[in-house]
């Protein structure tokens, strides 16, 4: 049974370390072609015509899971869908070793990108926790994710550092699969132990997944307040990508300098506001304290566009880019744990957090290109319009989140707005 109290356990202390491993390992393995470019050119000989392809042929991969991962969540139990997407990639990592070129390259990490990972292990992670702990629970795994990221970033350095491309891109394969490998065996002894949501609804019509519940849950205004919030605090990433060049170009700061500024915004801040975020929600539930990082995040760009653009004042404008980190790093930490704060049905979770993934993703598919478009325009007046346009994606944020916030307050949870319909159609 799960725990009646806040309190993590050891099953979740140990889930949060392997889950975090399991994260950071998988995205390195799906992004291998990305994260480490000329290596892995080199070591294959592959143009740079082939590269692009490759990574669009990702970027595809990526968009079309969205539209079936959630539903695989909620139909098939956590742990074998996690056994099923770590053991191809595995075998994906061991084929890699030897490398494979061009084709076989483009059909293993596009299946990376096919494979369902971020659904079911959130799923595993609620299906062990009380909502008091989830609050807690997600906040440590991000925290995990960031120490391993800063690990694998080290150990590929090092690598860089003594070998040659073939021999680097080995390494990082055999380090990424031996953690996928430890990953599966903890994935399987966790889900062992857990009591599942999906295991839980066998034999239960009421709490079973069905698609008639999906276009309830398609009307349901909690779960539109949540995808908007959610998906609008995700456009700080904007914000963060453009910050750097915002510091060279206008404020004439170093490219070391700003090397050391991205080192802080965006890992050394992923190591200490996921624990603050969890902290907090724990104590004022998730929704309310999302709040807090969409309000820094509105905070954080307005000082960026009043402070005026002198080098003189490149403190003040650092110190924001660190304020919006924060935002960043803190609304990621608690984006699943406000779907269960608004009590969206456990049998439909899994279709809620892709559905929420894919409200993510839509800003990206045109605001890096709007963005571009600014700064040819205008030079660098355009990162005026730049942050202008996130301030408006944040306070739109803002808006849905307190919306929200009202809605439950009022007792007009997703669990309630679902207990009316289904009574309807009885």
């Amino acid at each position: 049974m799960k725990q009646k109290t806040g309190k993590l356990t050891g099953l979740h202390w140990l889930s949060v370390v392997i889950l975090g491993m399991c994260y950071t390992t998988f995205g390195n393995m799906q992004y291998l072609v990305q994260y480490y470019y000329v290596m892995y050119q080199e070591a294959n000989g592959l143009t740079d015509m082939q590269m692009s392809t490759i990574l669009t042929a990702i970027g595809i991969a990526a968009v079309i899971a969205y539209a079936y991962n959630g539903f695989l969540t909620d139909l098939i139990k956590p742990r074998l869908l996690m056994t099923f997407t770590l053991s191809l990639a595995i075998l994906g990592g061991v084929i890699l070793l030897f490398n494979p070129g061009y084709v076989a390259s483009i059909i293993i990490f596009c299946g990376y990108a096919l494979l369902p990972m971020w659904g079911p292990m959130s799923k595993l992670l609620v299906g062990i926790s009380t909502e008091e702990q989830a609050d807690k629970i997600f906040g440590y795994l991000d925290f995990f994710t960031a120490v391993f990221g800063l690990a694998a970033g080290f150990i590929a350095a090092r690598i860089v550092a003594s070998s040659g491309s073939t021999m680097a891109v080995r390494g990082l394969i055999i380090f990424n699969t031996v953690c996928n490998l430890i990953g599966l065996l903890g994935v399987w002894y966790i889900g062992g132990k857990a009591k599942a949501v999906s295991t839980a609804a066998e034999g239960s019509e009421e709490d079973a997944f069905s698609f008639k519940k999906v276009l309830i849950l398609f009307r349901d205004p909690n779960q539109w307040l949540l995808w908007l919030g959610i998906g609008l605090g995700y456009t700080g990433y904007i914000a963060m990508t453009y910050a750097s060049p915002l510091l060279t170009d206008v404020f004439g700061m170093s490219v070391s300098s700003v090397t050391v500024v991205d080192a802080i915004k965006n890992n050394a801040i992923g190591l200490i506001a996921p624990l603050i975020a969890g902290s907090l929600a724990s104590k004022f539930g998730a929704v309310r304290s999302y709040f807090v990082w969409l309000a820094l995040y509105v905070i954080a760009v307005v000082a960026v566009i009043v402070t005026p653009w002198a080098p003189a004042l490149v403190a003040v404008v650092v110190l924001s880019v660190v304020l919006l980190s924060f935002s960043v790093k803190g609304r990621s930490a608690i984006s699943n744990t406000v779907l269960t704060n608004a009590k969206t049905p456990m049998a439909l979770f899994g279709t809620s957090v892709c559905i929420q993934s894919v409200f993510m993703t839509i800003p990206d598919t045109f605001c890096y290109n709007i963005a571009g478009n600014m700064l040819e325009t205008y030079g660098n007046n355009g990162y005026y319009y730049i942050f202008g346009m996130c301030l408006v994606f944040s306070v739109a944020g803002l808006i849905c989140n307190i919306i929200l916030d009202r809605r439950l307050k009022a007792g007009k949870t997703s669990e309630w707005f679902f207990s009316q319909h289904l009574q309807k159609k009885q």
